[in-house]
């Protein structure tokens, strides 16, 4: 029998169950992913992510979605490393940053950790971000969620993009909370849309205040369904309203009230993005 340690972390957020939840497993050693996937249906949790170490400061993750394998979760990635940093299993600086090197399915991502009087005082991360645009007209993004013309944010904003980060997405624009919240699915169409965009997550959002978004997620299997665990996969969308100086990276970004962040890009192509957490619950499984 072979024994993992388990924590639970509260992301974005330096109190117990605000923000974003997280489940990290630790791996002494590699084991199967099919072991992997049956332990992730077993915990059933919206974001986990398995660990190994495979030399000094140097990792590799797997995340999931309950049973289903994505490319990369940043706020996991944050959570993870927080939970490393504050239990002890990676050595503490006195003051200042320390880096690591993680690979992950969607390529390998960069860690900062940063600390205070031997504390780990925050996590924040660097990635590039992959961005396609989705061939999607008005009209089709009308009749599958059903959209009031008038709550959708001009035309340029009609047109949907994808990313790939953690699992192939598009994103669209509202006007105002008032049209996100009013809009009806329509699975037939959005199925359709999913099978040929390769897209399996869909994120709807609008801009309420200076940096602060409200947003809704659906996830597409055979059925679509509305999830509360993602509120943090829009990096690339942020990136994209930066360009039009309607997001400042200079200041925090809040995202359905309670989702707090730090976001910037950086000259050579990559975002950084980074916050607190919190390690709210441990626990070992015994497999």
């Amino acid at each position: 029998m072979k024994y993992y340690n388990v924590y639970f972390v509260n992301v974005y957020s330096d109190e117990a169950l605000q923000g974003l939840n997280v489940a990290t497993v630790l791996m002494p050693d590699k084991i199967s992913k099919d072991k992997i996937k049956k332990i992730a249906k077993n915990l059933n949790q919206a974001s986990l992510v398995f660990l190994t170490k495979l030399d000094s400061e140097i990792y590799e993750a797997y995340y999931y979605c309950y049973d289903e394998e994505v490319n990369f979760s940043s706020y996991a990635t944050i959570g993870l490393f927080y939970t490393l940093a504050d239990k002890g299993y990676i050595q503490a600086l006195e003051n200042g940053k320390k880096e690591i090197i993680l690979h992950t399915k969607y390529g390998k991502v960069y860690v900062e950790l940063n600390y205070i009087n031997y504390e780990i005082d925050s996590v924040y991360i660097r990635f590039s971000v992959k961005q396609v645009d989705a061939k999607l007209n008005s009209e089709e993004l009308i009749r599958a969620f059903n959209i009031d013309k008038s709550g959708l944010a001009g035309l340029s904003h009609i047109k949907a993009y994808k990313d790939n980060i953690s699992s192939p997405s598009i994103l669209i624009e509202f006007e105002n909370k008032e049209s996100l919240q009013g809009i009806v699915p329509n699975l037939e169409i959005i199925k359709e849309i999913s099978n040929r965009e390769n897209v399996n997550l869909i994120n709807l959002v609008s801009i309420t205040g200076e940096n602060e978004i409200e947003q809704r997620s659906f996830k597409i299997s055979n059925d679509i369904y509305e999830v509360y665990d993602l509120k943090a996969s829009i990096y690339s969308f942020l990136f994209y309203l930066s360009k039009e100086g309607r997001i400042n990276f200079d200041k925090e970004i809040r995202v359905n009230k309670d989702i707090v962040f730090s976001l910037s890009s950086l000259e050579d192509g990559t975002i950084r993005i980074g916050g607190k957490a919190h390690v709210y619950l441990s626990g070992v499984l015994s497999i």
